[in-house]
């Protein structure tokens, strides 16, 4: 699961259209971005209870995937797509953040799976 922004960073205006965010050296993407790929970071009091932006994951795989640790899996579910296939999701809790998101049980990697059998059983999850 990536965000679709990560940041804030730093630019530099490289000309009207393009501009250059200071970037750590392991990302692999180009270094100059139009600016329709940039979006302006805001910082705001109004809505207190809204979530932190995550911070970039200190983590990275070797097919360039951000890697998160999971903490733990709290729930299951059963999910009907229209189609009227039926897929399930694990609520996860990640290391390191409050939020916790549902996950797809197809797209977690091996250790992921792993680790989500050893807690189905002591859950008593099919």
């Amino acid at each position: 699961m990536r965000n679709r922004f990560a940041g804030p960073f730093r630019i530099k205006k490289l000309s009207k259209t393009a501009y250059e965010p200071e970037l750590p050296a392991d990302w692999t993407i180009h270094s100059s971005l139009h600016i329709s790929r940039l979006k302006a970071y805001k910082t705001t009091t109004a809505f207190p209870s809204r979530p932190k932006p995550r911070p970039t994951p200190p983590v990275k795989d070797r097919q360039a995937d951000w890697v998160y640790s999971l903490e733990d899996v709290l729930d299951r579910r059963v999910v009907r797509e229209a189609d009227g296939t039926r897929n399930v999701q694990y609520l996860m809790q990640w290391e390191g953040w409050e939020e916790r998101t549902w996950e797809y049980a197809n797209t977690l990697n091996p250790a992921g799976k792993t680790f989500v059998a050893g807690i189905s059983k002591t859950k008593g999850w099919k």
